[in-house]
């Protein structure tokens, strides 16, 4: 996982079919785009990096 840009996390899965994005929406996701097979886009607003680093430790 990783801030791409102000607003966004890139995310890359290994099993996408696994990802809840109604969780996702519930836990402050504004929308969520597939770019790749297994890579999304989460759009969290201005707190993408303080986000990434948080769920990374």
């Amino acid at each position: 996982m990783e801030a791409i840009a102000h607003t966004r996390l890139r995310v890359e899965l290994k099993d996408a079919a696994r990802f809840d994005e109604a969780a996702a929406r519930a836990a402050g996701v504004s929308a969520v785009t597939q770019v790749a097979p297994g890579v999304l886009h989460l759009i969290v607003g201005d707190q993408a990096a303080a986000l990434a680093a948080s769920l990374q430790g």
